[in-house]
């Protein structure tokens, strides 16, 4: 779920943003379009038509007005039709362009109505001017006016508080859909982030998916299948070879132990014999390597846990390799007393066994000039560590980092000269993944190397 709810976050950061980078825009189109209503940009507006035309209107005699040619023009060329009214008797003293079926007098009832909105529906603006009432109309469909021009001061003081009430609903409406797509997608995800998490992990899966990604599925199910097949393949081979192989290298390892220790044959003879049961005996146990790594990669190992005795366990590790006619230059010893006496492991002892065997192998392999090798475990807070440890030539920050990440087949960037690590740290990897434990490896601070069998600590009794 850590995925999903990483995508969810970032879904969410996003959603986030692009509202208030909408809520932004918005605001600022409608800035734009409030400033643009208001702004005098127009020179035709109604105010300047008025003030020009009242400006231009003069008496030229007792009831004789004349107007300027420029604001005459400026009328015709908007379609406005203007009167001069009485301020006495509501009569027309002059007008311009004034439809026919207009009345040519107006009551002060009349005028009250007209200069609030219309006068029959068309737009009408009015001016006082030194004569009287300057009265423009415009055309029906140029201008729409509110009759009602007022509000009270609490409506007023009340709409920010509205407006922030609104936005915040259409942002809750917008999240909210938002949230219920999100949760779909994730539902709709989920399944196939778990299958390829099982994938990652070498184990099979089935993905059941309806429409729109059942392609998807079908597609990371024949990807199972796939490796799947290919996995089944490479342990099929390694079983065939370990099967085909045997025969003929028993045959090999018991003719050439024979002729070695064949007294009439001369000694050189006998050394070729020994070197040829050694190397063979070596291809052996890498066989035995290979087998077991796949049957722990796939599973196919089981797990024969029983109480181990700890400290009887390294002890005879210890005396097999002693008796195992150790060369002079390597020492090995075991160190026990920091555990009690009657500690016991409960694991499977061939594979703990094999797991030591293989560490130190890799002690004495790896230290041709010889090392003293030590055995000891260590009880701690949450886990318990069984670890060999020796003072050899160890190896480099580098190579240990590679050890760590890398299970199998490390090989030296410093050329052929210097060891490599096989088989050997792999198998000793999966026997601790199959007891939930792990190998940790580290330099020894007396120079060699250490390597821990680390156990959860509820595997000891």
């Amino acid at each position: 779920m850590t995925y999903l709810g990483k995508l969810l976050r970032k879904f969410t950061i996003s959603f986030l943003a692009a509202t208030f980078s909408l809520f932004l825009i918005n605001g600022l189109v409608y800035g734009l379009y409030i400033n643009f209503l208001t702004s005098s940009h127009n020179q035709n507006k109604v105010q300047t038509v008025l003030e020009t035309v009242s400006e231009t209107l003069s008496q030229s005699a007792p009831k004789t007005f004349r107007l300027s040619t420029d604001s005459q023009k400026l009328l015709e060329a908007n379609n406005i039709w203007a009167m001069l009214l009485d301020n006495q008797n509501g009569s027309v003293l002059w007008q311009s362009q004034l439809p026919d079926h207009f009345p040519l007098r107006y009551s002060s009832t009349d005028i009250a109505k007209f200069s609030r909105g219309y006068l029959l529906d068309y737009p009408v603006f009015v001016w006082e001017h030194a004569n009287g009432l300057l009265v423009l109309g415009y055309p029906k469909s140029s201008y729409t006016k509110q009759l009602s021009n007022y509000q009270t001061i609490a409506s007023i003081k009340a709409a920010p508080f509205f407006l922030v009430l609104i936005l915040l609903i259409d942002f809750l409406l917008l999240f909210l859909l938002y949230y219920r797509a999100e949760l779909r997608t994730i539902r709709l995800l989920q399944p196939f982030i778990e299958s390829i998490s099982q994938l990652a992990q070498g184990n099979a899966i089935n993905l059941q998916a309806t429409t729109p990604l059942t392609g998807l599925a079908e597609e990371i199910n024949q990807v199972s299948r796939q490796l799947q097949k290919k996995d089944s393949a490479r342990a099929n081979w390694i079983s065939g070879i370990s099967h085909d192989i045997r025969t003929p290298l028993s045959i090999i390892l018991g003719y050439s132990d024979k002729l070695s220790r064949h007294s009439d044959l001369p000694v050189n003879v006998q050394r070729k014999a020994a070197q040829i049961a050694y190397q063979a005996l070596k291809i052996k146990n890498l066989v035995t390597d290979l087998n077991l790594a796949s049957k722990l990669e796939y599973n196919m190992q089981p797990l024969n846990k029983e109480s181990i005795a700890i400290a009887p366990f390294l002890r005879q590790i210890t005396v097999d390799f002693l008796n195992f006619d150790l060369d002079d230059k390597y020492d090995i010893d075991c160190h026990i007393e920091s555990i009690p006496a009657h500690s016991s492991l409960l694991a499977d002892s061939s594979l703990i066994y094999r797991a030591m065997e293989n560490l130190i192998n890799n002690s004495i392999l790896h230290n041709p000039k010889g090392c003293q090798i030590l055995l000891s475990a260590t009880l701690q807070k949450d886990n318990f560590e069984i670890c060999v440890a020796d003072n050899g030539v160890g190896i480099s920050a580098d190579i240990l980092h590679k050890l760590e990440n890398q299970p199998h087949s490390i090989m030296s960037d410093a050329g052929a000269s210097q060891q490599r690590h096989g088989l050997g740290l792999l198998i000793v990897k999966q026997i601790m993944a199959a007891h939930q434990g792990s190998l940790l490896l580290r330099q020894n601070p007396n120079g060699g190397l250490i390597a821990c069998l680390r156990f959860p600590i509820c595997y000891l009794s």
